[in-house]
């Protein structure tokens, strides 16, 4: 009982201090309710939980259990929990009606399920959508019963063997037709009162399945049916139309036809001043969702997608310029609703979806980060439990938040040519059709997301309060969610201003937990944010001495990856990291991460080669490596030497001073030095390394080298540097070098030549 309680305990908490993934916290905090007992509660969460999510399946599940204990008690009179008996008769007639739908859909055979589809009361569900009529309980149930519908498994089943004899015969054709005859049946009606009730059974089951609510919609003549009285309809029905239309925008072809026959009349509803604000937003969400994907519908039209038909989808940007209706304007609407804190919260969400489009707009970003009063009110949003409880507003915040901080990617030499190619496509069309549509904008080419504008947003961001925001964002359950918040994390810590302030804020505390666990690409994303903080941060200073341990598995996994700059980075933030830490240096060897060193030291790459070859100088300093390489021995003992002195022989210098401090570390090895004199041009790089051309730092490596093969190889090794005129060098920086550690070394060097009886 205890643990069951503690349960409760601990999913109320989550929800009051960030309840974005409320609807799995329910359905946990309903089962531990269940098991209590109270079963009047736990069909209380679950209700809610069915309503945020209706594709939650675990949720469904639930609301399936706890609907036949709560709702049908066997006997109500020993069921003090039930809620049933407050139920009129007629509500509790139809709530019955429901479940055992809900048992058909769930438990039934195929043609269970088709029976039921057939009869009326497969029609009560669609009915009980309703937001108006229906009470929360019939909703629940409802939902709940079109999501197992829409989503059961017997239906990918069918799908994916629809041309096997023993495939799966799950009715999902006849669930499209029923649901589609019952919406233009309702639709054809006079009535204000049927109209909205045809829409909101479309909203449901968009919300429960955009592939059905699409194979609605597209059907031939709806649309074009619905535009051509649409303006004259109650202002109830419109705002219904409008929130279909939003949803249907973010199928393809929805988007298309919308486009075709409901474009101008959206843009005019858009460009009124007094027009409803539910209708407005709405409208301006679908608008946003069509013209943010232009190109790709371009792209699709210049390919020869485009049908013969009335209109083109085209022709919404001519609307939208006769009415001087422009992106901007629809962004500013979205923006004005977020800052206005009196918006309905069905009014707020479609206006963060619709800024989670706009967004992807250039002009848009600049906007959106220069609005200090928007980002504030965007900001405490993310963070407010009474409305963060809803997965799409906070998958909308966090999309936005990506979007703005988003860097452009640098295109592969592929990518370039089939650019090269599209803009010669277009080209080649507008001097054919001189007359037509021109086309679409090249975006990529907007220097307001070129790197210097992207970074003074991620670094406005930073210091208005994002970091703090997206910690909020990052507690919700949905995958997703946590990927977009990583990804804007990884951006905002790209500029190196940023980073403490990410460390202050909690930023670098939930990347490391990110980096963890979660799916590939997050894990990634998360540790390659933290390799950028680590480069150039203090580790000390940035990090706790458990932290920096963590660090360790995260940044080898990436320096094992394909991708070059997270390899690269990750080598960097390595370096930094064992530069300071023998724990961490001991726990890098014990992972294996030497090998993943090694082997970037043999990349094509010179920026990955140079990394390797750092962090590998300053590994010397953990003892099981150091003795791995001082150690004599022919095969791989000798081959690492002799990697590192052809590196101490490249032409880039820093390559060049990581390698030769590594051999001067090692040179105070006798076997180290053994190896060295081995290799057939070992002195002669160890000779180059004291020319009057290099600089001072590799020099001083070069007679901190000499000097250990002279203490070690006495008289016979101080001979064969005097044939090659070391000597001579080394009296010159005696003599001539201002840097007294170099000078101390040359004279300490030949001191040790002239008492082993070399003759110079």
């Amino acid at each position: 009982m205890e643990s069951y309680e503690n349960e409760i305990k601990e999913c109320t908490e989550a929800l009051s201090k960030d309840p974005s993934g409320a609807s799995q916290l329910l359905v946990r905090r309903a089962k531990a309710y269940e098991s209590l007992g109270h079963n009047d509660l736990a069909y209380a969460d679950i209700r809610t939980a069915v309503q945020l999510d209706p594709r939650n399946l675990d949720a469904v599940d639930a609301a399936q259990r706890l609907v036949r204990l709560v709702l049908t008690p066997a006997d109500s009179a020993s069921s003090p929990n039930t809620i049933a008996t407050t139920k009129d008769s007629a509500e509790a007639e139809r709530l019955s009606r429901m479940q055992a739908s809900l048992r058909t859909v769930s438990d039934g055979d195929d043609a269970a399920i088709a029976s039921f589809v057939r009869f009326t009361a497969f029609v009560d569900v669609l009915r009980a959508c309703d937001l108006e009529t229906a009470t929360p309980d019939e909703r629940t149930l409802a939902l709940a019963i079109l999501s197992r519908l829409f989503n059961h498994p017997r239906a990918q089943e069918s799908s994916s063997s629809s041309n096997s004899p023993s495939g799966s015969t799950y009715p999902m054709d006849l669930i499209k037709q029923t649901c589609a005859a019952h919406f233009v049946t309702v639709l054809d009606s006079t009535s204000k009162r049927d109209k909205t009730l045809a829409f909101s059974a479309l909203s449901a089951i968009f919300q429960t399945s955009v592939s059905v609510g699409a194979s609605i919609l597209n059907r031939t003549s709806i649309l074009e049916e619905v535009a051509d009285c649409l303006e004259y309809e109650s202002v109830d029905v419109q705002v219904a139309v409008a929130d279909v239309l939003a949803l249907a925008c973010s199928d393809r072809t929805c988007r298309k036809n919308v486009a075709v026959y409901c474009g101008e009349y959206l843009a005019r509803v858009v460009s009124k001043k007094d027009a409803d604000e539910r209708l407005k937003v709405a409208a301006g969400v679908a608008i946003t969702k069509m013209t943010m994907v232009e190109d790709e519908d371009e792209l699709g039209r210049q390919a020869g997608a485009q049908e013969a038909g009335n209109g083109d989808p085209g022709d919404l940007a001519a609307d939208m310029m006769k009415l001087q209706l422009k992106d901007d304007k629809l962004a500013d609407l979205f923006r004005d609703l977020i800052k206005n804190p009196k918006s309905e919260r069905a009014t707020l969400l479609n206006a963060v979806e619709g800024l989670a489009y706009s967004s992807l707009n250039a002009s848009i970003k600049e906007k959106i980060t220069a609005d200090l009063a928007f980002l504030k009110s965007l900001f405490t949003l993310a963070q407010q439990p009474d409305t963060a409880s809803n997965s799409p507003l906070t998958y909308g915040i966090a999309t936005i938040l990506a979007n703005v901080t988003m860097y452009r990617p640098a295109l592969t030499d592929e990518q370039k040519q089939l650019k090269r190619l599209r803009d010669l496509a277009n080209a080649k069309n507008a001097s054919k059709n001189p007359g037509g549509k021109l086309p679409a904008p090249d975006i990529s080419a907007d220097p307001r997301d070129d790197e210097p504008a992207v970074s003074s947003r991620c670094v406005a961001l930073v210091k208005h309060g994002a970091v703090s925001a997206l910690v909020s964002l990052a507690k919700a359950t949905s995958d997703n969610t946590r990927f977009l918040v990583v990804q804007s994390l990884l951006h905002l810590a790209t500029p190196q201003e940023t980073r403490g302030t990410i460390i202050q804020q909690g930023g670098a505390r939930l990347l490391l937990a990110l980096s963890l666990h979660g799916d590939k690409e997050t894990v990634a994303c998360a540790a390659q944010a933290l390799a950028k903080i680590a480069i150039t941060m203090d580790p000390r200073v940035a990090f706790q001495p458990s932290q920096r341990l963590e660090l360790v598995r995260p940044l080898l996994a990436l320096a094992r990856g394909e991708h070059q700059l997270r390899v690269f980075e990750s080598l960097m933030a390595l370096t930094n990291l064992v530069s300071v830490d023998e724990d961490v240096r001991n726990r890098v060897h014990r992972e294996g991460g030497m090998t993943a060193i090694e082997n970037a030291q043999f990349s094509d790459n010179i920026m990955i080669r140079r990394a390797a070859t750092e962090a590998l100088c300053n590994m010397m300093f953990c003892e099981p490596v150091y003795e791995m390489y001082a150690t004599p021995g022919e095969g791989a003992p000798q081959n690492r030497i002799k990697l590192l002195l052809a590196l101490s022989d490249v032409e880039d210098f820093q390559t060049r001073r990581a390698a030769s401090g590594a051999l001067a570390i090692l040179a105070a090895s006798p076997g180290a030095c053994g190896m060295i004199v081995k290799e057939p041009r070992g002195l002669d790089v160890v000779v180059g390394l004291v020319s009057d051309e290099e600089k001072v730092e590799i020099q001083h490596r070069g007679v901190e080298i000499m000097r250990c093969l002279v203490e070690f190889g006495g008289k016979e090794m101080g001979d064969k540097l005097v044939e090659m005129g070391t000597h001579v060098r080394l009296a010159a920086l005696v003599k001539d070098c201002e840097v007294m550690e170099i000078k101390g070394v040359a004279m300490e060097t030949l001191k040790v030549m002239a008492a082993s009886g070399v003759k110079m």
